[in-house]
């Protein structure tokens, strides 16, 4: 059989969907929307807090229940620096993406950092939450518009 080169298909895929995001991560986001405030939850075992809160503990797998009011600073543990433009960029340049660990928690939120200066950034830095009016907070991630250094 002949060999045939192969074909190639150009198109554009739409793929919207909704989920329920449970209990824990609901009472997260209604917190923010209507308090502007974070919450973790703390496992029962070793201690540890997360923010965003999970049902069970990453380490220990035992149910948490308790849960706990947080400062909405934090302190970068990693970043990445977006320098170029691409589709569906939810800030203009400059800005970056982090792991901020919020202060009490012991794992980290993948957010938005967002400041004039980013080459003063560095691990360890502190930052401040800055959060939307609460008019157009929704109840997501994103009623914290961004974090800034502070």
């Amino acid at each position: 059989m002949k060999r045939q080169p192969a074909k190639t298909y150009y198109s554009k895929v739409s793929s919207p969907y909704q989920w329920s995001v449970g209990e824990t991560v609901g009472t997260f986001f209604t917190e923010m929307r209507e308090n502007g405030r974070l919450l973790g939850k703390r496992c029962p075992a070793c201690g540890k807090v997360f923010c965003p809160p999970l049902d069970h503990c990453e380490y220990c797998f035992v149910l948490m229940e308790e849960w706990v009011e947080l400062p909405d600073r934090g302190t970068v543990r990693a970043w990445s620096r977006v320098e170029h433009y691409y589709p569906g960029m939810p800030y203009d340049l400059p800005f970056a993406y982090a792991l901020i660990q919020i202060e009490g928690a012991d794992n980290c939120m993948v957010h938005v950092l967002r400041f004039t200066d980013l080459d003063a950034l560095e691990e360890g830095a502190g930052v401040k939450a800055v959060w939307k009016e609460p008019e157009d907070r929704k109840g997501d991630i994103f009623d914290i518009a961004h974090f800034r250094l502070g």
